[in-house]
């Protein structure tokens, strides 16, 4: 910590004591530590304290790292760098090294941690450009600190804001990551805090939360459910690779979700390129693809309904299928002889009927079809032959996307992609399909179109288009615009990014009666708001949505597959906020209910804890909604804690704790109970909003997630952990 206070912020696992080993300072020492927590430092000696190197290891609320000597320091050796910092009472003292003495004896070290931080340190000295972190701590009490602030983090000249936010994030994470642990006097190696104990003032220590105040509670109409995400597998797993397409289909048992892309393996399910979801289970579809799988498109050739896969493989269940094949509910089916080409790929597939009957139509980047048959980066399937529609270049020009909208003028099908002309007709990026013929769409975009879709934005259905370009139709248009059949016009500011890839998906979803047109891709900010990847357009107005994904979005697919319609989002992101990889779920909490996600800690006696949610967390009758841990060891000392900035999942006493840190602890209580796992512990909304950190932060609008922790002496770290519940907060 004493490298925070200098402040060079990072995270830390104890709190380290250097000190004088003179015998009347330990015994004033291990005399002030009985008295904090349950008192294990009176099973500790003045013999165990000794002129050599090393550590003793005191663990209670958290662990106590205390030296007598460091890097051949002793405690004499650094109290020339010795300063003070003021608690928040503006009475206690706590003592601690310098920049310089750090430096001084992290030097001596040969550990990679300990050398990273002397070069962080050597930035920080007095004269140069510095951190300011200014972190007070509200008035310590015999449970410990409560309320630490983080005030302010000003970012060094060229050096952006959103950099002193992360290290707000990294500072309330320092503090946030400490627990309850139980005693291990094990030595160790560990950073140094001199701190002499020749005074009387009562050790303070504890549970810290710290709150970023740049945090600001979201806030929702009143009489209704806020959209966020939401856990969507058991344990937080999703796909070991990107996902570049999602649909519903129903195969004849049931509507399910279907999910493609390059990988093998989602939610721990082994699934070669695509899997299945029913709302209750992952399955595989045969062998699978053996490839990248880039768009899936549900079409009836006539033999009734059917799932086609498109993309860059060659073989389906195990059989030749050149980059296009059929799944009919039961097996895998080539399309006759595919697509070819040189490095072929199929991108898009669309269902549309041109007065001939309805038809599947491809595009992509190939030259032929049905082993020969000419067809320049577009074709059209009948359901028993290839037939082509003219198309542009392949190899040099390339189609992304493919639509079928009716713009007055009769149904036609609009393709976009990187290409000067489409069947010979010049029309940039974007052409219209109808009548058998290509025609250009106002002078088309400056760069690629990505993404297309129908939506009604309240003057009636319209054409939309995302992409890397800046203009539409002579228009500025920010990587999205409209065409209603006539003209383009820009949706507001559109969207910003840093990389020409843009808008990549498009996809039209209703949440509590209010349709919006969901916008993913690679950017970072929608109209004037910030907006990571993903976000949403009413028609008048651009909104993020919460936090976004971290990475690039391929895929948006509006569905009500399990118990509620949903928007399901897949793309090339290693976490979205509620822990899935490459694939997430944006959707309203049915009926505001509780969530339960993530994995216990299984207890020494056995016990699988259980965190449960009955009610709805109302701020209008808080005392109704109750969040109870059970199956806990019985008669034992715990609590639950919460956190209003998202899931989590990290490792945390052997255990994973699943609340995003800052965490705010509420009052302990003992589990009761006599017999083995009989242990319950019960906390009512009106419970959190008591603690003064649940009063400012658990607002209207607000998702809350909540844990469960509880003492487990004979376990390793002598404590337990639940599973975690999320909830939002309603009128």
């Amino acid at each position: 910590m004493a490298c925070v206070i200098n402040g060079y912020v990072r995270t830390t696992e104890a709190l380290d004591l250097l000190i004088d080993a003179e015998r009347e300072n330990v015994e004033r020492l291990l005399s002030a530590l009985a008295r904090h927590g349950e008192g294990y430092a009176r099973e500790l000696a003045v013999a165990d304290f000794t002129d050599e190197e090393g550590a003793v290891r005191l663990i209670e609320d958290f662990p106590i790292d205390l030296f007598t000597r460091l890097g051949g320091l002793r405690y004499a050796d650094l109290l020339p760098y010795r300063a003070v910092y003021l608690a928040g009472d503006g009475k206690t003292e706590i003592p601690h090294v310098d920049a310089e003495g750090l430096i001084r004896f992290k030097s001596k070290s040969h550990r990679e941690q300990d050398r990273i931080d002397v070069q962080a340190l050597r930035r920080l000295r007095p004269g140069q450009e510095s951190y300011k972190s200014v972190v007070k701590a509200a008035p310590a009490t015999t449970t410990g600190l409560s309320g630490l602030r983080c005030n302010s983090l000003a970012a060094p000249k060229g050096e952006s804001p959103e950099t002193s936010r992360d290290l707000c994030s990294r500072l309330e994470w320092t503090w946030a990551r400490s627990g309850p642990h139980h005693r291990d006097r094990s030595m160790t190696t560990a950073r140094a805090r001199p701190k002499p104990f020749h005074r009387t003032a009562p050790l303070r220590l504890g549970i810290a939360a710290l709150l970023c105040l740049s945090r600001v509670a979201a806030q929702t109409p009143s009489g209704s459910c806020p959209d966020t995400w939401l856990p969507m597998f058991a344990g937080g797993a999703g796909a070991n690779g990107p996902v570049y397409a999602v649909t519903e289909f129903d195969d004849g048992s049931g509507p399910a979700m279907f999910v493609a892309g390059s990988f093998t393996s989602i939610a721990n399910v082994a699934a070669s390129g695509i899997a299945k979801w029913d709302g209750q289970q992952w399955s595989t579809l045969g062998a699978g693809l053996g490839n990248s799988v880039v768009t899936l498109e549900v079409f009836d050739d006539g033999t009734g309904p059917a799932l086609y896969a498109g993309g860059s493989f060659v073989t389906a269940g195990g059989a030749p299928a050149k980059r296009i094949a059929k799944w009919d509910g039961a097996q895998w089916s080539p399309l006759a002889g595919g697509v070819d080409g040189y490095l072929p790929i199929v991108n898009d597939m669309a269902v549309h009927d041109d007065g001939q009957g309805a038809a599947l139509y491809i595009v992509g980047d190939f030259s032929s079809v049905d082993g020969g048959l000419t067809a320049n980066g577009i074709a059209k399937w009948s359901g028993s032959a290839w037939s082509a529609i003219g198309g542009f270049v392949p190899q040099i020009e390339r189609g992304f996307c493919l639509e079928s909208f009716n713009d007055g003028s009769g149904p036609a099908l609009y393709a976009g992609g990187q290409f000067f002309a489409m069947g010979g007709v010049v029309s940039n990026n974007i052409a219209k399909w109808q009548f058998g013929q290509w025609s250009a769409l106002q002078g088309g975009t400056n760069s690629a179109v990505h993404a297309l879709a129908v939506w009604d934005d309240g003057s009636g259905p319209a054409l939309f288009a995302g992409g890397s370009f800046a203009v539409a139709g002579g228009v500025a248009a920010q990587r999205i615009a409209k065409w209603t059949g006539g003209q383009w016009s820009p949706l507001g500011s559109g969207v910003g990014a840093s990389v020409p890839a843009g808008v990549l998906a498009l996809e039209p979803h209703t949440s509590a009666g209010v349709s919006r047109l969901y916008v993913g891709g690679a950017f970072q900010t929608a109209g004037s708001l910030p907006a990571a990847n993903v976000a949403a357009f009413d028609g008048s107005t651009w909104s993020p949505m919460g936090p976004g994904v971290a990475g690039i979005v391929y895929a948006m697919s509006s569905q009500s597959t399990g118990t509620q319609a949903a928007l399901f989002v897949g793309g090339n992101f290693l976490d979205s906020p509620a822990l899935e990889s490459n694939l997430a779920q944006w959707g309203q909490t049915p009926g505001c209910a509780p969530v339960i996600y993530c994995t216990a800690k299984l207890s020494t006696s056995g016990c699988q804890p259980l965190i449960t949610g009955v009610g709805r967390a109302s701020l209008s009758s808080p005392a109704s909604f109750a969040v109870t841990s059970s199956q806990l060891e019985a008669n034992r000392f715990g609590l639950q804690f919460f956190g209003t900035t998202g899931p989590a999942d990290f490792l945390f006493d052997d255990g994973t704790l699943c609340v995003n840190p800052p965490l705010h602890r509420l009052v302990p209580k003992n589990s009761g109970g006599v017999a083995s796992c009989s242990g319950v512990m019960t906390y009512t909304l009106a419970e959190v909003l008591a603690q003064p950190s649940g009063g400012a932060l658990v607002v209207l609008g607000q998702q809350v997630n909540q844990q469960g922790w509880f003492r487990d002496p004979p376990a390793l770290t002598g404590t337990g952990l639940t599973n975690a519940l999320q909830y939002m907060v309603v009128p």
